[in-house]
C-alpha cells in the first residue's frame, strides 16, 4: 500500500511539473524515431564503429516488430535493424568488443543454438563458437584483450567448478585460471589496469569479509580495497581517476551517505561527491565531464528529478531533466544521445516503454557551416548563388539582412540563391542541429553594381 501511494504521489507531482518543463526552452529532446519495447530493458551496448545500439532484456516486441529479448537499432535513424538472433530467456548483460557482441543472461538458447546463459554473435546475427556453458544466470561481464570475465549464480563453467566468478577464453569460452569465489554474485564490474572492482550482493570473497564492494586482481588475488556498503550496490563507474558507486545503501565506507558515493581506486576514504538523491540509483554513465544518474529517485540536490539527472564532477546539479515515470535501470551515452532502459512507460511526457533515446544538447557536437568562394564580391547579377558545406547539422539557413532566415537546399553540401538589391548586401548563413542549436553565422558581403 505504501509503495502504491508513493507511486501515485510521484505520478501527480510529475504531471504538475511536466507542463512547465515542456513549455520552457528544452534542455533535452526525446528522439522519437527510436521506438519503445513491450517489456523491461536490462542491458544496453553501443557499437560506435558500426553505428549500432544493442539492447537486451525481457521484451518480445520492439516498435511492433518481433524481437525476442535482444534487438539492434541504427544510431543515426533509430530504425530497428534486421539483426535478430533472439533468446528464450532474459538478457542481463551486453558487451561490444570489436566485431563481437557478448551476451549474458538466463537463457538456454540463443539464435536457435544451444547456449547456456552466455553467447556471442557478430554484426550479422550469426552465433559464434564462444560457449562458456554456465550452469546458471550471468549477471556481470567485462572483456579485456585476453579474456572475458564473468559473474553470476553459476557454480560451473564448461563443466569446471567456478563459484560465482570466472574468466574464459575470448574465442572458445573455455574456462581460464581466474578462480575467485563469492558468497554471492557481482552485478557490476569496473576495471582499472590489472584491478577489477566488483559490486553486488556478496558479503564474502575468497572467504574474506567484503560487504558488497571488493577488488580483485585479474590474476585472481583478493585486494585490500574494501570500503563496504550496508545495502545493494548496483553500478560501479571508473573514469580513470575515481570509482563512482551507485545502489540502495545509506552507509558506505563507514559514512552515512545514501545511494551514491565516490572513491579513489587506491583508498577506502569516501570522496566529497554527493548529489543527494532521495532514493536508490541503479545506473551511471559519464560523458563530456557530465555524470548521468538513473534510478528510482524523485529529487536530486532537493530539486525535482524523476529517475534521470546529470551532475558535474563536483556534484552540482545540471539542467538536463527528462522525467521518466518509472525506474531507469541501465544507460549508455554516445555522440550526444543518452540511451536508457528500465520499467518506465514514458519519458518527458512521450510514450516510450522500456527504452528511450534522449539528446543532451550540452554534449552534442557543435554545428558548423562553411561558405565556398569569396566573402566579399561585386556583381551585376540580381541573383547570387552561394554554396558550401555544413557539419553536425540538420539544416542550413540563410538571409539577406534584415530579412528572415530561409532554408537552403541541402545540408552537408548546401546551395542558397540570394536575391540582391542594388548596392551593398549582407548575407548571413548558419546551420542548426537537431536541438536547434545554431552555428556561428558566416557573412558574405555582395555589392550589386
Amino acid at each position: 500500500m505504501v509503495s502504491q501511494m508513493k507511486a501515485r504521489s510521484s505520478s501527480v507531482i510529475l504531471s504538475l511539473l511536466l507542463s512547465p518543463l515542456l513549455k520552457a526552452d528544452p534542455a533535452y529532446k526525446v528522439r522519437t524515431e527510436f521506438p519503445g519495447v513491450n517489456d523491461r530493458v536490462h542491458a544496453i551496448a553501443v557499437d560506435e564503429t558500426r553505428g549500432v545500439v544493442y539492447i537486451g532484456g525481457e521484451f518480445t516486441m520492439v516498435g511492433g516488430v518481433v524481437r525476442n529479448r535482444v534487438a539492434a537499432f541504427s544510431m543515426e535513424t533509430g530504425a530497428v535493424l534486421p539483426w535478430d538472433p533472439g533468446t528464450n530467456g532474459p538478457v542481463f548483460v551486453l558487451h561490444v568488443d570489436g566485431e563481437t557482441l557478448y551476451v549474458g543472461g538466463d537463457f538456454t538458447e540463443f539464435g536457435g543454438v544451444s547456449r547456456n546463459h552466455a553467447a556471442a554473435t557478430d554484426s550479422t546475427g550469426s552465433v559464434l563458437a564462444w560457449n562458456p556453458n554456465a550452469d546458471a544466470r550471468i549477471t556481470a561481464m567485462d572483456v579485456t584483450d585476453s579474456a572475458v570475465f564473468l559473474s553470476g549464480y553459476f557454480s560451473t563453467i564448461g563443466g569446471v567448478v567456478r563459484t560465482r566468478f570466472a574468466n574464459v577464453q575470448k574465442t572458445s569460452g573455455a574456462p581460464l585460471s581466474w578462480t575467485p569465489s563469492g558468497s554471492s554474485n557481482a552485478v557490476t564490474f569496473a576495471r582499472s589496469g590489472s584491478s577489477l572492482f566488483i559490486g553486488g550482493p556478496f558479503q564474502t570473497i575468497n572467504g574474506s569479509g567484503r560487504q558488497r564492494l571488493a577488488a580483485l586482481s585479474t590474476g585472481g588475488t583478493l585486494l585490500s580495497w574494501s570500503p563496504g556498503a550496508n545495502n545493494a550496490v548496483s553500478k560501479l563507474l571508473h573514469d580513470g581517476r575515481k570509482i563512482y558507486v551507485a545502489g540502495a545503501f545509506n552507509v558506505i565506507g563507514g559514512t552515512n551517505q545514501s545511494y551514491l558515493a565516490a572513491f579513489s581506486p587506491n583508498s577506502e576514504e569516501i570522496l566529497p561527491w554527493n548529489p543527494e538523491p532521495d532514493d536508490s540509483v541503479s545506473t551511471l554513465a559519464k560523458a563530456g565531464g557530465r555524470i548521468y544518474l538513473g534510478g528510482s529517485f524523485t529529487t536530486v540536490k532537493s530539486q525535482p528529478r524523476f529517475g534521470l539527472a546529470v551532475t558535474d564532477p563536483n556534484a552540482n546539479l545540471l539542467a538536463w531533466n527528462p522525467p521518466a515515470d518509472g525506474d531507469v535501470e541501465i544507460m549508455a551515452v554516445s555522440e550526444g544521445t543518452v540511451y536508457i532502459g528500465g520499467s518506465f512507460t514514458s519519458v518527458g511526457g512521450i510514450d516510450r516503454q522500456g527504452f528511450a533515446a534522449i539528446y543532451d544538447p550540452a554534449i552534442l557536437p557543435k554545428p558548423r557551416v562553411k561558405v565556398a568562394g569569396k566573402k566579399r564580391l561585386e556583381t551585376d547579377r540580381k541573383i547570387l548563388t552561394l554554396r558550401g558545406k555544413s557539419f553536425n547539422s540538420t539544416r542550413v539557413e540563410a538571409r539577406t539582412t534584415p530579412h528572415k532566415f530561409r532554408l537552403a537546399k541541402g545540408v552537408g553540401s548546401w546551395v542558397f540563391r540570394a536575391r540582391l538589391k542594388s548596392g551593398r548586401n549582407r548575407i548571413q548563413i548558419r546551420s542548426a542541429n537537431v536541438v536547434d542549436a545554431t552555428s556561428i553565422p558566416s557573412l558574405v558581403v555582395a555589392t550589386r553594381r
